[in-house]
């Protein structure tokens, strides 16, 4: 059978949700309509001028168009086959509200950019594209990044691929994968980092004119300090605050699981440190401190729920100077201080080692 070629100019057209989803479905016997995802109905009315070239099922479209949430211009291949839907093609925005698009209001804001995709699916859920071009500006955490070229793999909650961002407050070039859709977060890349200035991107909170380099290496997963696992690795780190700087040459952070506790350890230029088997690192020092209690009544413990905890630590402090010059300039603790024991608050067993050649804190010394 024959399948009729459809050519055809818009000088305006308007259509709605509801109008759209009147429309039959190829191939057209089956009294099947087109159905409109979600998300997309939120951008309201769709006002398109310009053409409609191919089938109905496997056709161009090359226009602008006018919606509730900005405006797209749009030159793209669609295959709308209800198993196997495509798209290839160019897009482009100037300021286009994703947030709303996307239920992201609270993240995510108004875009601008031109982008050459290629894909499958419009449902969120399954969508998979590759995308690659410029985004002149992408509102994220209430700050208006700028000048990002981007080239990888975009799926729900996943990136995947090269990111160059080069403005005033952030100079970055990131290779790799960040994937939200598992039950704790996975990060494998690289980022060369020229400068980030967290306070302006509103990374950290405050007015602070902070600035920070250097190279990071992720390979882990984990979305907090107490269910991560495996390794981080800076190198060649600066950070620049109030004329102060903390100059590292290489920071190791590595966590490893095993059953129900952790093994984790740091070591830097400035600091190396370790705690073996410990469930929540977070309350470790409940833990501690609740321990400490027993001996000491007059103190009150937490009362919070916290892990029991049978661990053991050590820290050499290497030179801490630069980190409290700047972030706690009291206080002092010299080249050569240890500690180490091992804590049981099962059994409230502690033991511990200090040995410091100089520790000062305002006007108060210890010596030994």
């Amino acid at each position: 059978k024959s399948i009729m070629s459809i050519i055809i100019l818009f000088r305006k057209l308007v259509l709605n949700q509801k109008e759209i989803e009147t429309i039959p479905q190829y191939p057209f016997y089956e009294n099947e309509k087109i159905e409109i995802p979600q998300w997309l109905a939120k951008a309201g009315d769709l006002k398109f001028k310009g053409h409609f070239t191919g089938y109905i099922y496997d056709f161009v479209t090359y226009g602008n168009i006018e919606t509730a949430l900005g405006n797209l211009s749009a030159d793209v291949n669609l295959k709308l086959d209800t198993d196997n839907e495509k798209y290839s093609g160019n897009v482009s925005a100037n300021e286009f509200d994703i947030g709303t698009l996307f239920d992201a209001e609270d993240v995510l804001g108004r875009t601008t950019f031109n982008l050459n995709v290629k894909g499958k699916y419009f449902d969120i859920n399954k969508m998979n594209a590759e995308v690659e071009g410029n985004i002149a500006k992408l509102h994220f955490n209430k700050y208006d990044y700028s000048n990002v070229d981007i080239k990888g793999s975009v799926a729900k909650k996943l990136f995947n691929g090269f990111l160059n961002v080069n403005e005033d407050n952030l100079g970055l070039v990131f290779n790799g994968k960040v994937d939200f859709n598992q039950a704790k977060p996975i990060y494998d890349f690289e980022a060369d980092i020229d400068h980030l200035k967290p306070y302006a991107l509103h990374l950290l909170k405050g007015n602070g004119n902070g600035e920070f380099g250097g190279n990071v290496k992720m390979d882990f997963e984990g979305d907090n300090i107490d269910n991560m696992n495996g390794i981080a690795l800076l190198r060649d780190v600066s950070y620049l605050q109030d004329g102060k700087v903390i100059d590292i040459d290489s920071l190791s952070f590595v966590s490893t699981k095993y059953k129900d506790k952790y093994n984790i350890s740091l070591k830097s230029d400035l600091i190396d440190a370790s705690v073996d088997e410990v469930k929540k690192l977070s309350t470790a020092y409940y833990s501690l401190w609740n321990t400490i209690t027993s001996y000491v009544p007059t103190l009150k413990p937490y009362e919070k729920k916290i892990f029991d905890e049978n661990c053991q630590f050590e820290i050499n402090i290497k030179n801490l100077d630069p980190v409290f010059n700047i972030f706690y300039p009291p206080l002092h603790i010299a080249p050569g201080t240890a500690l180490s024991g091992e804590i049981n608050s099962m059994t409230k067993h502690i033991d511990l080692f200090l040995s410091s050649p100089l520790v000062t804190w305002n006007d108060m010394r210890c010596e030994g």
